[in-house]
């Protein structure tokens, strides 16, 4: 939205379009790629969480195969499930990649700053509605895990770990995400410049591990060091590499819709 060019929207408007028919016909238009990418990720994430649905055992994919695995020690019936999970991600990568032709920017790239419009008597009632939804995405979660740790604080239970382990987190996060963004890039530039079959389907497979759950990506990689590369056998490499797989289709999206804002002609 930053780096549309405002000169579309303000010559939809000098011929006559008001300002609700020029967002959905010139201004959302231009947001496909980016607002199908931003949906694919929700979907292929919600596919594959486990927390929420673990805590209110709500039975879904995940679940039941974290039963499996615990439950029933067998891994022949958590593979068939995520056998089956990977074939309904395979479904809605190739859906996006259906809406999503067709769709790349134009001129997205502004040629001068956005002229702010004046809300007036809906400024205070807009603020407070995103204010409100911020408040529910970080100050509900912030302040119940706060009230926790107090109240683990008062009943004399030790957090003497937590610095280390705040450090051990930081540290795989950052290299995570190195190491993800370090895939993304090659990935997204094929991709982008050279729009063929191959490359398209590399990078719509790419997608597969966002939807897998984390334990399925664990044990599978888990299996494969444990026979042909045991010395990364429970290593901080194993673990990086689990979450690049895990989030490299974060990268990836956000990437490949920054380069095609770019024109090749810059290169």
């Amino acid at each position: 939205l930053r780096e549309l060019d405002p000169s579309l929207e303000e010559t939809s408007r000098s011929l006559g379009t008001g300002r609700s028919r020029t967002f959905f016909q010139v201004v959302l238009p231009q947001l496909r790629p980016a607002l199908y990418g931003g949906g694919l990720l929700v979907v292929l994430y919600a596919l594959s969480d486990f927390g929420a649905v673990s805590i209110v055992r709500f039975n879904t994919f995940t679940l039941a195969i974290y039963n499996a695995y615990q439950g029933l020690f067998d891994r022949s019936v958590a593979a068939s499930l995520a056998t089956v999970l990977v074939a309904l991600t395979l479904v809605f990568i190739l859906a996006e990649a259906r809406l999503v032709r067709g769709a790349r920017p134009h001129r997205i790239r502004a040629s001068r700053p956005v002229v702010r419009i004046s809300l007036g008597a809906w400024k205070w009632p807009a603020t407070l509605f995103l204010a409100a939804v911020a408040l529910l995405n970080l100050g509900l979660p912030l302040g119940v895990t706060s009230f926790w740790g107090v109240r683990a604080i008062l009943v004399g239970n030790p957090l003497g770990s937590a610095a280390q382990a705040t450090f051990n987190s930081h540290l795989v996060a950052g290299m995570a995400a190195v190491v993800a963004v370090v895939l993304a890039i090659p990935i997204a530039l094929w991709s982008v410049r050279k729009p063929t079959s191959l490359p398209r389907a590399v990078e719509r497979l790419s997608h597969a591990g966002y939807a897998l759950p984390g334990i399925v990506i664990a044990l599978a990689l888990v299996s494969l060091v444990s026979r042909y590369l045991l010395p990364l056998y429970q290593t901080l490499a194993l673990l990086v590499a689990a979450y690049a797989i895990r989030f490299l289709p974060q990268a990836l999206a956000a990437t490949r819709t920054a380069l095609a804002a770019v024109g090749s002609r810059f290169e």
